[in-house]
């Protein structure tokens, strides 16, 4: 079905395929390309659509679910995020396919469309719809128009307008920790600032890693970015909300001394300290420079026992704002990017593996740990799921009200062409 704009004046594009134009949203008629099923996409679309090596992304002009894929949003180890629109009435969204077949990223990908059906909050990014078609898993998002809070706090914002995106973010952990969900991978790219009335709204993404917190004494997936990473997290024990809340924590820390937590060592001595050393504390470096308040109020965030610290979101954000109040007297601090983590030494892994089975992790499926995520395998064997779909909202966002169930799987709308083929 063709879509136009909503003033029905017919929007012109090209398939981006074999480049016939014709309008947007509707089938190409070019007999190979009605047999993959591709679609044409708006002009500005087709420009941009070249990817690595020059050639067009395999998925646009594809359609998911009665989502037309339209352009690349970004891409991560296992899933891409594209931008794409509804058929039926043209609402921009964000499509997020599953690239790899490991079924520990097909049980996480489940469980990230779970959660997101679960919650239905301004401040964490709604669930539109989810399935499976050309033997692939996706999610249908909302689509954030804006700016991450990595790229915000890069621009050196003034101490003022950094405070209400901290007190924002902690109403979303807040609603999700109420339900019995730990995000576990609280960072600054997760963090979507939307402009809204002229002022940064926060939109928290990402629940890939999302764990409910009755199941979450023990669990089978170490994962996370290992720079926000709460000590727990590398023993895969007493995960709650203060695991969410160590992560604030350190982006905090930046927030109020212009500096990470563990800058003064290598990010190999970070996390052996983080696993191996309670006695060490964070604070140390500034307590000299930094008002009281914001000492006292970073070591409570950042304590290593988990029952030393801050233990929920309210609690944290009175402390969060009497140690913005004391700093604000002081010069706004310089915010520089942190530094890329240093290339892992060859024997860098060696401890974490030894620790793991000593702890009877039993086998590992073993990847390199970057400072995006670590993953063992998970005990469940993936599910495929009928796909579940919500109305979209007019206002405050919401998320898909039907269950996510398994398994079934929804048979593919056409054969997926040789050249078609999923991205590796």
């Amino acid at each position: 079905m063709a879509i136009g704009p909503l003033n029905n004046i017919l929007e012109q594009g090209r398939c981006p395929s074999c480049e016939t134009e014709g309008e947007v949203g509707a089938p190409c008629a070019a007999p190979r390309c009605a047999q993959y099923g591709y679609h044409v996409i708006p002009v500005d679309a087709f420009a941009a659509r070249l990817g690595k090596g020059g050639l067009p992304d395999p998925h646009l002009g594809l359609d998911f679910g009665g989502f037309l894929i339209t352009g690349a949003l970004g891409e991560g180890g296992v899933g891409k995020v594209y931008r794409a629109r509804q058929l039926s009435t043209g609402m921009p969204a964000a499509l997020k396919i599953l690239k790899s077949s490991n079924p520990i990223f097909r049980t996480r990908f489940v469980q990230e469309a779970k959660v997101l059906a679960g919650l239905s909050h301004p401040n964490i990014v709604g669930l539109r719809d989810f399935g499976v078609q050309r033997d692939q898993m996706y999610l249908v998002m909302e689509f954030i128009e804006g700016e991450t809070l990595t790229a915000f706090l890069a621009s050196d914002p003034p101490l003022a307008e950094r405070l209400p995106l901290f007190e924002q973010l902690l109403a979303a952990l807040s609603y999700a920790h109420t339900r019995e969900i730990v995000h576990r991978d609280i960072k600054p790219d997760n963090i979507m600032l939307q402009s809204v009335g002229g002022q940064r709204f926060v939109r928290l993404v990402d629940f890939g890693l999302a764990k409910d917190i009755i199941d979450s004494d023990a669990t089978s997936i170490l994962g996370g970015t290992k720079r926000y990473m709460a000590p727990e997290q590398f023993t895969r024990v007493q995960i709650g909300p203060w695991t969410d809340l160590y992560a604030v924590g350190c982006m905090a820390f930046r927030a109020l001394t212009g500096q990470e937590p563990y800058s003064e060592m290598s990010a190999t001595l970070r996390d052996q300290c983080k696993l191996s050393k309670p006695e060490y504390d964070a604070t140390a470096v500034i307590a000299d420079t930094q008002p009281a308040a914001v000492v006292q109020f970073l070591r409570d965030a950042l304590a290593h026992p988990v029952e030393a610290r801050i233990q929920d979101a309210a609690t944290f954000e009175t402390a969060m704002r009497a140690a913005f109040a004391a700093k604000a007297g002081s010069p706004d601090v310089s915010l520089p990017m942190p530094d890329p983590e240093p290339a892992p030494r060859s024997h860098a892994w060696i401890w974490l593996v030894v620790l793991l089975i000593a702890m009877g992790a039993g086998v590992l499926i073993w990847a390199p740990w970057t400072d995006d995520a670590a993953v063992a395998p998970a005990s469940n064997a993936p599910a495929t799921i009928a796909p579940v779909t919500a109305a979209p909202p007019t206002t405050a966002p919401t998320t898909a009200a039907s269950a996510i169930t398994a398994p079934t799987s929804a048979a593919p709308t056409s054969a997926a062409p040789a050249t078609v083929a999923p991205i590796t």
